[in-house]
């Protein structure tokens, strides 16, 4: 019997992500997205999804990638106004979608930020 796959935007629905998140958290983890043939997109089996869902960020951002005011307006925002989706705070903040989803999953796994200094 084979095994049921889920497309990305499945993924996305499933857990209540992006499907950025998706990509990524499964790109850091070296999960092999699955084709299909004839059809379009990656699939993931649900073994994928556990893995997707148990995902930790790392600690600490990579250098150079956000910068403390950007991190910190994007958190300041989503804890002011959290009806807002990412998309809305990406456009309100003028920073990348994948910048303010980053910034925001970092803080919720975390409860805090991790913020790069130069000393």
């Amino acid at each position: 019997m084979e095994a049921k796959l889920y497309s990305s935007k499945d993924v996305s629905n499933i857990l209540n992500m992006t499907p950025w998140n998706v990509h990524y958290r499964s790109n850091n983890l070296g999960i092999e997205r699955l084709t299909k043939k004839g059809e379009r997109g990656y699939f993931y089996t649900e073994e994928h999804l556990i893995l997707i869902t148990n995902y930790e960020y790392k600690k600490s951002a990579p250098k150079g990638w956000l910068y403390n005011e950007e991190k910190i307006k994007i958190v300041e925002c989503f804890l002011n106004n959290k009806s807002n989706s990412t998309q809305e705070i990406s456009k309100k903040l003028k920073i990348k979608i994948q910048k303010v989803n980053y910034a925001i999953n970092e803080y919720l796994e975390n409860k805090t930020i991790t913020v790069i200094s130069k000393l």
